[in-house]
């Protein structure tokens, strides 16, 4: 899948989208060609001679209105698929459940109609679980 969207984060050692949640090996970046003037070299009555750089700009890591990061929100639904399952998942599997959880809701990081707080992480792993079938011990059957 390639992914072309503007912002996200890095999750599990991969940039991970805030809008479509594609995983990319490296964070994305934008170039930029910017004319830097050289004062040394300029004469009376003439634009100053130029040269020129390329600047890179990185993705921007993706947060809500309240400043919660998209890795800090995995984070806080993969330590509570943790704790549901009693150890039943191990941390890299968790943060790969979280994000195909994310992907279903088919809404982009930061969205105001949802809640990107450590409750509202909270909530979308224990709506999601109550559809689980449960063994005895309380674990994923």
């Amino acid at each position: 899948m390639i992914c072309t969207h503007p912002h996200g984060d890095t999750v599990n050692g991969h940039w991970l989208c805030g809008k479509c949640y594609a995983k990319l090996s490296e964070r994305p970046k934008t170039y930029k060609t910017v004319r830097t003037p050289i004062a040394s070299l300029r004469q009376e009555d003439s634009p100053p001679p130029a040269r020129y750089r390329q600047d890179v700009f990185p993705a921007p890591i993706s947060t809500d209105e309240n400043g919660m990061t998209l890795s800090a929100f995995i984070e806080a639904m993969a330590k509570r698929l943790i704790a549901l399952t009693r150890g039943g998942f191990t941390k890299p599997d968790a943060i790969d459940y979280a994000i195909d959880l994310l992907r279903g809701f088919e809404e982009p990081f930061g969205n105001p109609e949802l809640d990107w707080s450590h409750a509202g992480a909270w909530e979308m792993v224990n709506e999601d679980v109550q559809y689980w079938d449960h063994d005895g011990a309380g674990s994923n059957a």
